[in-house]
């Protein structure tokens, strides 16, 4: 006999009749305070709620709470459960790279897109990916334009280090990214 599979919906009016009540007004907010018994049903609600495939995303919207709020409560929910497989359900529900980049990214209306995440130096964006933390216009280059070939820089043409912009940013050889920044400071 084969499951019928069922929607989100379904899955979360399930999960809504058993467990997991959306946040009160009260509840609701930066300052606000949740009980520890509250938090506790959050927690497990959340935990039981990515075991059956629904994603964190799904889970703010349901829950009314931030994204930030409802991650913490997973995580916090997996650390007590101990259970390897379910740290893996959280990371098939984050956010991708080019979905991670893009909330640090500023309004594409402005020609520099200006790094809204930390500042290496208070000059070049970085950003912390797969254990390492990396200058974020190389890693947008790589990203939206291809590969940096060994040996070379990737040179803001706009003169903004912040700007991720990948319309603003070219490959160069040192020396060219040298001549360059000397050519720009004359310039000013």
């Amino acid at each position: 006999m084969s499951r019928r599979r069922i929607s989100t919906t379904e899955r979360l009016a399930l999960f809504k009749c058993h467990r997991g009540k959306p946040l009160a007004d009260e509840e609701r907010g930066q300052h606000s305070h949740i009980t520890g018994e509250r938090l506790i049903e959050l927690e497990n609600f959340c935990l039981c709620a990515i075991r059956e495939g629904i994603s964190q995303g799904e889970l703010v919207t349901y829950l009314g709470a931030s994204r930030s709020r409802v991650s913490r409560w997973c995580v916090a929910a997996v650390t007590k459960s101990g259970v390897h497989n379910d740290r893996r359900l959280i990371q098939l529900h984050s956010k991708t790279l080019v979905q991670r980049l893009f909330d640090r990214m500023g309004s594409p209306e402005n020609t520099c897109w200006t790094w809204q995440g930390s500042l290496e130096d208070e000059r070049y964006g970085s950003f912390a990916f797969d254990g390492t933390t990396t200058k974020v216009h190389r890693l947008v280059y790589d990203t939206f334009l291809g590969p940096i070939p060994d040996g070379f820089e990737v040179d803001h043409i706009c003169t903004n280090p912040a700007c991720v912009n990948p319309k603003h940013l070219q490959v160069v050889s040192s020396s060219e990214n040298q001549t360059f920044a000397s050519v720009r400071r004359r310039g000013k």
